[in-house]
């Protein structure tokens, strides 16, 4: 599967990216190649049966470790080294309009 310029061009576009010619063609490629990958990996999984195909363990005796909460940090002392704050909560500009 190939990638071309104008789906390049329509990503980039969708995550607000600026690309040059240059990176452009660079992106091209390297999608290309991905996508050419990958189409490898679907032909080798397809020519494979699933009785080929080993199951996925799991070790039972994985456990997560339980949350707290802890104290890290004095939020004064951070707040004191912030350049604009309102109360305990940071004031940073505005993002989005």
């Amino acid at each position: 599967m190939s990638i071309t310029h104008d789906e390049v061009i329509h990503t980039a576009t969708l995550a607000r990216l600026r690309l040059t010619d240059a990176e452009l063609d660079r992106f091209s490629r390297e999608l290309a190649r991905i996508t050419e990958y990958m189409d490898q990996l679907k032909e080798a999984v397809e020519q494979l049966g699933d009785d080929d195909v080993p199951a996925v363990r799991t070790d039972s005796r994985m456990t997560l470790r339980p949350d707290h909460i802890e104290q890290w940090f004095d939020s004064s002392v951070v707040l004191r080294a912030a350049p604009d704050t309102k109360g305990h909560l940071f004031r940073v500009p505005k993002v989005i309009g």
